[in-house]
């Protein structure tokens, strides 16, 4: 694989992460934060926490394509004594990381349909 595909790779998976992390923050703030502050019922925003809702599935989808994409170069390139520890790190990174974007899909989730 040429080495700036993995670049871009890189940079979209990392760039969709962040962007996912911003759709919670914007839902969570949208249901508890806004409303209070200007006296708006929190239905109101209802259409636009399921649009960031939509955006943040999307960036869910992005960030897999990517991860299978870098999973297998990574597979390929990283051999040797350090790699048996790498793996094992980052199969507990991974864990974390999915259960966060689980917790916080379920979290978007209930917020903008119930």
């Amino acid at each position: 694989m040429k080495y700036w595909l993995i670049i871009i790779n890189n940079f979209i998976h990392d760039l969709f992460t962040g962007f996912w992390i911003s759709t919670i923050t914007v839902i969570y703030l949208l249901e508890k934060k806004i409303p209070l502050i200007h006296g708006i019922p929190a239905g109101a925003f209802k259409d636009v926490m399921k649009v960031f809702f939509g955006l943040g599935i999307f960036s869910l989808l992005i960030i897999i394509i990517t991860g299978i994409f870098r999973s297998i170069y990574y597979k390929f390139t990283n051999i040797g004594t350090m790699m048996a520890v790498k793996k094992k790190i980052l199969i507990i990174k991974h864990i974390l990381l999915g259960l966060i974007f689980l917790a916080g899909t379920f979290l978007a989730y209930s917020y903008s349909f119930k």
